[in-house]
């Protein structure tokens, strides 16, 4: 093997090993910058400009959603079920109407006049009952803050078996999976 492959190869790795602690190098440079505008406009604060100020709150502000990202990616996830809110209802209905079929019980991708409701290239996962009474019906709903491995799902059903499957789970678990509204459920990994 060359050197340079070598190197490369180091390198590369290098690199990847040092993605996994982007998160702490963002909050210490936009911590270190929010320090420099502090400090700024502390020195021009007789003659403070709309744009030091601006700057500042700019920086701060980017510093402490990072530094919260947790509550950032909650605020995300509220305004994701607002805004879809109806449609995911009517994705729910057409489905117990027998207006969306998927192929078997699973996995069915979403037509394209519906926006994206479900993460995964809008798939949503499907069962029913025996007797085709009652249905559940899974939206992943990740958001860009969540890691790949993270499963929040948003879950409506009528089953009152998967319903106590999900009420014992919000019981168990009630910092990350909860009752949402009717029927409808959010948690954090597969039930």
């Amino acid at each position: 093997m060359k050197k340079t492959t070598l190197l490369l190869i180091v390198l590369m790795w290098f690199a990847l090993y040092l993605v996994q602690f982007s998160w702490l190098f963002m909050l210490l440079a936009l911590f270190m910058l929010t320090i420099v505008e502090i400090v700024k406009t502390v020195r021009e604060r007789r003659q403070l400009s709309k744009q030091r100020l601006l700057s500042l709150f700019s920086i701060t502000t980017l510093f402490l959603l990072t530094m919260f990202d947790w509550n950032v990616s909650r605020w995300i996830e509220q305004a994701d079920r607002a805004i879809f809110n109806a449609k995911r209802q009517e994705v729910v209905e057409q489905i117990k109407s027998g207006q969306l079929k998927p192929a078997s019980k699973g996995y069915f991708r979403l037509p394209y006049s519906f926006p994206c409701l479900s993460s995964g290239g809008n798939l949503v996962w499907i069962t029913r009952s025996e007797n085709n009474q009652y249905v559940t019906v899974r939206f992943d709903t990740k958001n860009m803050f969540s890691s790949y491995s993270a499963n929040i799902q948003l879950v409506y059903t009528n089953d009152p078996e998967v319903a106590a499957n999900l009420e014992g789970l919000t019981e168990l678990y009630p910092v990350n999976n909860w009752k949402v509204r009717s029927n409808w459920y959010r948690t954090y990994s597969n039930y």
